[in-house]
């Protein structure tokens, strides 16, 4: 089933041309840009005053732009941590009780998706240890890309993470999201968790 599972999101096993080396020096790549974006964790404990108000309706574009970007529009309520955001690279967001990261990540090739699940995996071990990533499970965007997604626990806080790769295969977008762990943290969550789903990429051509 697991299987199954990475297979119907595009992130099946590499193949075996792509030598341990080549995957580690692009794994920590990918750590690399992770730990940028969300080195301002635990986000729960951020000050308002850091907070920059978005228009309801604004969209924003996450990637260097054309084919390899996407954009996500917000509602209602949402900030933004200008100190921990940019375009190219992502976004610090929070929208209530629950804060949201998203990162965008470059592919050099199709091969490179499997290795994202494992790369959060290690940004949390470095950033948060006490921040549990469960396993992936498959879920489609409401533009019907396939992704996955696996649930985030700690002793204070829950959440998810959220990763979707781009038509052409040359990127993904990660989503991270947290909430303390009380009512109005798990409300939050649930209205997140339909939020990110609305990400939108461009058509690719044909």
């Amino acid at each position: 089933m697991a299987a199954d599972t990475g297979r119907a999101a595009g992130m099946g096993q590499p193949p075996g041309a792509q030598t341990p080396r080549a995957r580690l020096r692009w794994l920590l790549a990918v750590v690399t840009v992770m730990a940028l974006l969300t080195a301002g964790w635990p986000l729960l404990n951020s000050a308002v005053s850091d907070n920059l108000l978005l228009s309801r309706g604004a969209a924003l574009r996450i990637g260097p732009g054309g084919p390899n970007s996407a954009t996500l529009r917000v509602g209602q309520g949402w900030s933004l941590r200008p100190a921990e955001s940019d375009p190219a690279r992502g976004y610090s967001l929070r929208r209530g009780a629950a804060s949201l990261s998203i990162a965008y990540v470059s592919l050099a090739e199709r091969s490179q998706a499997p290795l994202l699940w494992d790369g959060l995996r290690a940004i949390l071990r470095i950033r948060n240890p006490g921040l549990r990533l469960g396993s992936p499970e498959a879920m489609p965007s409401m533009q019907g890309r396939p992704g996955l997604t696996g649930a985030l626990t700690s002793r204070g806080a829950a959440g998810a993470a959220t990763i979707f790769v781009g038509p052409a295969g040359t990127f993904a977008i990660e989503m991270i999201v947290l909430a303390p762990r009380s009512p109005g943290g798990a409300a939050a969550l649930a209205a997140i968790r339909i939020f990110v789903r609305s990400l939108i990429f461009p058509a690719v051509p044909r």
